[in-house]
């Protein structure tokens, strides 16, 4: 138990490091680390990974607190696929779309059931609750056998003399 108990505090420090550095105040890097621990966290469950990413997204600055709750909502995403879905790949997108960034996450699993939320689904509710507080918003969209495809989208904000920025 203790390797695995050190494994799970290395990466949780590995992300508040990443979290908190203002050298990583991009979403080029947001989109590196995003692929990079979805390639490590996915492969250990055995589920492919294809990562789309739109080129015009490296030019866009995003603050640290922006990029730790997209993260957060990211990493529930994640986990939901790996725990829940029966999933055997995963497509992850970034994107810019109507003066928004956008992260998606796609599996192939064998998505919800229909019918409303149960308060078993909390995981949902809180990547909900991180996009709206983020001035953003949340889509999912599953159907029996469908997959599941959660998307966090959060406002662009033009500032003097920089590029795009998420802030």
């Amino acid at each position: 138990e203790i390797p695995a108990t050190l494994i799970q505090m290395v990466a949780a420090l590995e992300e508040i490091v990443w979290a908190m550095n203002p050298q990583h105040d991009s979403a080029a890097s947001v989109v590196s680390y995003f692929s990079f621990f979805a390639d490590r966290f996915l492969g250990l469950a055995n589920i492919r990974l294809k990562i789309e990413s739109a080129a015009n997204v490296a030019d866009l600055v995003m603050d640290a607190r922006m990029r730790h709750q997209l993260f957060l909502g990211f990493k529930e995403a994640l986990t939901n696929v790996v725990n829940h879905s029966g999933a055997t790949e995963v497509r992850l997108g970034f994107s810019i779309a109507e003066n928004a960034f956008c992260v998606s996450v796609a599996d192939n699993g064998r998505g919800l059931p229909p019918g409303p939320q149960t308060n078993g689904q909390d995981g949902i509710a809180h990547m909900r609750t991180r996009a709206v507080k983020l001035g953003g918003q949340f889509e999912l969209s599953s159907g029996p056998g469908a997959g599941t495809k959660v998307s966090f989208s959060v406002p662009l904000i033009l500032l003097v003399d920089t590029p795009w920025a998420i802030l």
